[in-house]
């Protein structure tokens, strides 16, 4: 299964809060897997479980940067 994000064009930097995200608009990404997280700090809410997608790029390169990230 693929996925990908519209954007200003194709190939297109996505720029989240005015950071560059690490994934680009209009390319075409493969869905390896979906995963629901329960938010154990916000169990009352409307936003109680995360919903992540893991996705890869064919082409190798770059890598998401956000939250939920290697790096966050």
């Amino acid at each position: 299964m693929g996925c990908s994000v519209s954007g200003a064009g194709t190939e297109t930097k996505v720029v989240i809060d005015g950071v560059n995200c690490g994934i680009l608009a209009g390319h075409a990404y493969a869905l390896n897997d979906v995963f629901s997280i329960p938010n154990a700090g916000k169990l009352n809410t409307k936003r109680n479980i995360f919903r992540l997608l893991r996705i890869r790029n064919p082409w190798g390169k770059g890598e998401w940067n956000g939250k939920w990230s290697d790096e966050s």
